[in-house]
């Protein structure tokens, strides 16, 4: 039973999270009024083309961080012996 059940969800229509339509799967015959393909996030949720940017739906991912720790891990700082006084 719980197979079954199963099998009923995976052939359910992904949905885009702002819930403004659907992206289709075999169960709709191939019908996509959102488009081709889902936009997937960095927040880990599947988006519509029209949400799919971090403003559109209020993303919770934290890019600057994300962003903060690949610079400081790919430049690091430099810093050159100390010059003694004369």
């Amino acid at each position: 039973m719980n197979s079954n059940q199963d099998q009923e969800t995976s052939n359910q229509a992904r949905l885009c999270v702002k819930g403004c339509g659907f992206f289709g799967s075999e169960a709709t015959g191939g019908i996509k009024r959102v488009g081709l393909t889902g936009f997937k996030c960095r927040c880990d949720r599947v988006f519509c083309s029209t949400h799919r940017y971090a403003e559109a739906h209020e993303c919770t991912f934290d890019y600057k961080k994300m962003e903060r720790q690949r610079l400081a891990k790919n430049n690091p700082l430099v810093q050159a012996a100390k010059v003694d006084k004369l």
